[in-house]
């Protein structure tokens, strides 16, 4: 799943009602990977991340383990 953050902000990203652990991609507005945080799914099924220090334009969800299984890194070039 792909979010536009409309703009380049520091947002605080949170899911409702996940049922697995996920991991999200944050896409700057060059397109590079600025940070890749994993999600645990939490009691209630409430994945958090914490506040990211640079601004991003996308944030992409996937499975966890996804990122390290298809060797994503941070500055990696993001194809949307």
């Amino acid at each position: 799943m792909i979010f536009d953050a409309y703009g380049s902000y520091r947002p605080m990203f949170t899911m409702d009602k996940v049922e697995i652990d996920l991991e999200a991609i944050f896409v700057g507005n060059d397109m590079r990977i600025k940070d890749i945080v994993f999600m645990r799914r939490l009691n209630g099924g409430t994945v958090y991340t914490t506040s990211l220090r640079v601004p991003i334009k996308w944030v992409i969800e996937v499975n966890a383990g996804f990122c390290s299984q298809k060797k994503i890194k941070v500055g990696d070039l993001a194809i949307l």
